[in-house]
């Protein structure tokens, strides 16, 4: 494991199964916001940097957190919290899911 690196790796994988006769494209997405709490705590605790590279980190949970909460797909949930991540301004931080 390169310690350097912060990978969350399927955080994104929710899915919503509807019961009855509903078809699968009637689906809908399931969209947790405390996927932002989960990307935000494994970067306080595995990010390099103690300082956070000058970066306010508690902060940024505030930051984003209306913004997950009003995310209404997975790939707007994904984007916030790739935008979160991205204070960091560190290359080698990422979400993969």
């Amino acid at each position: 494991m390169d310690l350097g690196r912060l990978t969350l790796v399927g955080l994104l994988l929710a899915s919503a199964t509807l019961s009855g006769s509903a078809r699968a494209d009637d689906a809908e997405e399931v969209v947790d916001p405390v996927i932002l709490e989960q990307a935000w705590q494994g970067a306080k605790t595995m990010f390099y940097d103690p300082q956070y590279r000058g970066v306010n980190w508690d902060a940024m949970l505030e930051r984003y957190r209306q913004r997950a909460e009003d995310a209404v797909t997975q790939r707007e949930l994904h984007d916030v919290v790739t935008e979160m991540l991205g204070e960091l301004k560190a290359s080698h931080t990422e979400l993969i899911g």
